[in-house]
C-alpha cells in the first residue's frame, strides 16, 4: 500500500472535487476554524476520526479567501523576469509524528487570472474563493490507542487586484482516535454515527 494509493482512493471515491467523504459543514462541526481576520479561513478536517493501526487516510484543508482576494498556487514560485518579481507559494507542513506517515499535499488546479497584485496587469495562475489541499496519511503499525492530534502550519500570501499582504502562516490540526486493530469499529463514522459507504470503502485497501 502506498500514500499514492490513498489519496488515490479518496479522488476516485469522491468526484467532486474529492470532497465526499468530508462533510465540512456538519459532520464535522466541532471542529473550529482557524479564522485569519476577514481575508483567510482554513480549516483542517480528517476522512475519519477513528483509525487503526496501518490505516490509510487523507487531511483536508479547506482554505476560504474573502471576495476580492487570492494566494498564489503551491508548487515552485511563479517568476516574472520583467518586474523582477516571483510569489510565495501556499504551503502545508505537518509537524513530524512517530504514529503517522505523512504524504505529499495535493492541491487544486489554480485558475490563470489576470491581476495588477505584481505592480503591472499580469496574467498568472492563483487561487481564489474556496479550495482543498488534501494530505494523505498512513498510521503506523505500532501506533498505540487514544487520542492522537497531528498539527502543521499553512503559509500563504493574501493579494487583492491591487497589492499583496504580508504572507501569514497558521496553525492547523486535527485529533484522532486509534483504536486497538481488530477492535469492531467498521460501522463508526466520523462523527460517531453509521460511517458512510465511501468511509468505509476507504477503511479497506481495494475498496471501492
Amino acid at each position: 500500500a502506498t500514500l499514492g494509493w490513498v489519496l488515490g482512493l479518496v479522488l476516485a471515491s469522491a468526484p467532486a472535487a474529492g470532497q465526499k467523504d468530508f462533510d465540512f459543514d456538519q459532520q464535522f462541526s466541532a471542529d473550529t476554524p482557524e479564522e485569519v481576520g476577514p481575508i483567510m479561513v482554513v480549516r483542517a478536517i480528517p476522512q475519519r476520526r477513528f483509525v487503526q493501526p496501518g490505516d490509510q487516510l487523507a487531511i483536508a484543508v479547506r482554505f476560504t479567501l474573502s471576495t476580492g482576494y487570492h494566494t498564489w498556487p503551491s508548487g515552485k514560485p511563479i517568476v516574472v523576469e520583467s518586474i523582477d518579481w516571483e510569489s510565495l507559494p501556499t504551503r502545508i507542513t505537518m509537524d513530524a509524528s512517530d504514529a503517522v506517515k505523512f504524504g505529499q499535499a495535493q492541491w487544486p488546479q489554480p485558475e490563470v487570472t489576470v491581476t495588477r497584485s505584481v505592480g503591472t496587469p499580469t496574467e498568472l495562475p492563483l487561487y481564489h474563493g474556496t479550495q482543498v489541499a488534501f494530505v494523505p496519511i498512513v498510521i503506523a503499525p505500532d501506533a498505540q490507542p487514544g487520542e492522537l492530534r497531528l498539527s502543521g502550519s499553512f503559509f500563504f500570501q493574501a493579494c487583492d487586484a491591487s497589492a499583496c499582504l504580508s504572507p501569514e502562516t497558521e496553525p492547523i490540526s486535527v485529533t484522532l482516535t486509534v483504536v486497538p486493530e481488530g477492535a469492531a469499529n467498521d460501522g463508526a463514522g466520523s462523527d460517531g454515527t453509521a460511517a458512510s459507504p465511501g468511509e468505509l470503502a476507504a477503511r479497506r485497501p481495494g475498496g471501492s
